[in-house]
């Protein structure tokens, strides 16, 4: 009876060590990532911009109305003190989540299938200047990119290889689908960058100039090479001056904004994971130690008998090290296996490019097995500091 209580505390044990193992993994992963993102950087202009939204809709403006009036906002803005490119977006990467359903021009797809989710914007002419995305090829937007003109688009890198992989997206044309149905002609390439979370894999991105199609609401950004908090103020200022019944939000500098987004990432990913990794070590070295402490008193008198006939300190620590040790490496063997499979489930979910690196197993597992290590000390160092004639008087 006994040997069963046992034998089912150390699976007990060990399955612990084994979730600690894959939810510690993941929290070191959070950090890995936190950290090369910022290092990495977004594929935009981080430095020396300002931006802020401003929602003209929610002033009651048509989408016409809302046009000319960002038109105005962003001529006004070019001549602040100190700002050299000033542009506007619909949708800010990292920010906003705005998804159109396409298809290159003649293709159906089958039955029950849903087109690939591509996020998009409508933009202003200057936008890839003043973010600092290079055209790859073909060329910006510009003013004769008006309603009544061709329906143009400009798609990144990743969308021009998913369609058209090994050939020239130039002049080919899109099928819009749904409501904002119609066809659109590809007349740039951008870069790919960042769009919808840090970690990401490469994400189809499209664009399209605001004038074809007008948003209410708009991020306004502006490249300055002096100071961007002060040109934020100045941005602030401007809008409301032109309608102060026009919502400003979100007034900031893109270093804050792009720290903002990366640490409020890693910062889910660690409160979620790290708090149950905590949990779950804390677990761990509670069970291993109550594991050991009942080992140890229940083999009380067989100890007393081993010390009085000759088993040295060394020998019995040894001893009970090594019966509280196996089930904490049994569980880091499960707990690789774990890691893996939780990895892969959080992959179909949510896509990320970076992969749980070799090096991050090298610190998490001598860290747990240390943790294991200590939890045993305690109960092994009394088990070979036990007096044989006491120990010989248990029951």
């Amino acid at each position: 009876m006994r040997r069963s209580f046992t034998a089912a505390r150390s699976a007990l044990v060990s399955l612990q060590v084994a979730l600690s193992l894959a939810l510690v993994t993941l929290t070191v992963f959070a950090i890995d990532v936190v950290g090369r993102e910022i290092r990495k950087g977004p594929g935009w202009r981080v430095e020396h911009v300002a931006l802020l939204s401003a929602d003209a809709g929610q002033a009651g403006y048509t989408e016409e109305e809302s046009t000319r009036f960002f038109t105005t906002l962003l001529e006004k803005a070019r001549a602040l003190p100190g700002a050299r490119l000033v542009s506007a977006t619909s949708a800010m990467p990292l920010f906003d989540f705005d998804f159109v359903p396409l298809l290159p021009e003649g293709e159906r797809l089958p039955r029950g299938e849903a087109p690939p989710p591509v996020w998009s914007a409508s933009i202003e002419e200057q936008y890839f200047d003043t973010m600092g995305i290079g055209m790859v090829a073909g060329r910006p937007f510009t003013a004769t990119d008006e309603p009544g003109a061709t329906p143009v688009a400009i798609v990144n890198e990743t969308l021009a290889r998913h369609f058209w992989p090994g050939r020239d997206p130039l002049g080919k044309r899109l099928q819009l689908l749904g409501p904002s149905g119609g066809l659109v002609e590809i007349v740039g390439v951008v870069r790919t960058t960042t769009l919808g979370f840090p970690g990401e894999l490469p994400q189809n991105g499209i664009y399209f100039p605001y004038r074809q199609r007008p948003a209410r609401s708009m991020m306004v950004l502006a490249h300055t090479e002096n100071d961007s908090a002060a040109l934020v103020k100045s941005l602030e200022d401007l809008t409301r001056r032109l309608d102060p019944d026009v919502p400003v939000s979100n007034g900031q500098t893109m270093e804050k904004f792009f720290g903002a987004r990366v640490a409020g990432f890693g910062g889910v990913m660690l409160r979620l994971v790290g708090g149950m990794g905590f949990m779950g070590v804390t677990l761990t070295m509670i069970g291993l130690y109550g594991l050991v402490s009942y080992n140890v008193n229940r083999r009380t008198r067989e100890i007393g008998i081993r010390i009085a006939v000759g088993a040295t300190y060394a020998r019995i620590m040894r001893m009970i090290l090594r019966q509280g040790m196996a089930p904490a490496f049994a569980g880091v063997v499960g707990g690789l296996g774990a890691s893996v499979a939780v990895w892969r489930f959080l992959e179909r979910l949510v896509p990320f490019a970076y992969r749980v690196e070799p090096r991050t197993y090298a610190i998490v597992v001598p860290v747990l097995l240390a943790v294991a290590l200590l939890a045993s000390f305690v109960p092994a160092r009394r088990a070979a500091l036990v007096n044989p004639t006491e120990a010989l008087r248990c029951d």
